[in-house]
């Protein structure tokens, strides 16, 4: 087990935990979440491995659907890791005639990595806009905040395509 943080009544450990099942016995890293009561420390959530990878990808799939099919900026703002919010402006949606003008559908999302508090999924999300439907992998990174996913940075294909281009 190791300590990962504490600080005013709250903990977080890293816990090595070997399952035994009829045909397999994984070793995976679960997160367990304490809170302080009186002088003991008591599990508040416990966080598994199989779970954190479930959830980084209902996190990605959530993200994509408030953002263009509830067309809420502001929602998908508020998932972002950051005390000011994320960097979503609705201007960047405005070569489509506005956010509104754009749906979405996550095909499918693969957890490349998941580790240390940190997620990258990959999403292939179909995109159907002013301009047609195509469908691209954008990477979204993660990271956990208190027990839950929070998006950390999300880089579209079509800007990672421009970079490359361009660098």
């Amino acid at each position: 087990m190791t300590l990962a943080s504490k600080s005013d009544g709250r903990a977080t450990v890293h816990a090595t935990v070997e399952y035994t099942f009829p045909n397999r016995t994984p070793t995976n890293t679960d997160y367990m979440y304490l809170r302080q009561s009186g002088e003991e420390w008591r599990i508040n959530r416990w966080f598994p491995e199989a779970l954190r990878r479930r959830f980084a990808s209902k996190t990605v799939r959530e993200f994509f659907d408030t953002l263009y099919n509830d067309n809420d900026i502001g929602a998908a703002n508020a998932m972002y890791y950051s005390d000011d919010g994320g960097p979503l402006e609705a201007s960047s949606f405005d070569s489509y005639g506005g956010l509104e003008n754009i749906t979405t559908m996550v095909k499918s999302t693969e957890v490349v990595s998941e580790g240390d508090g940190q997620a990258e999924v990959h999403a292939d999300v179909e995109y159907d806009t002013p301009n047609g439907t195509n469908t691209r992998t954008d990477y979204v990174y993660l990271k956990l905040h208190q027990g839950s996913w929070t998006i950390d940075s999300w880089l579209p294909e079509a800007i990672r395509e421009s970079e490359t281009e361009t660098g």
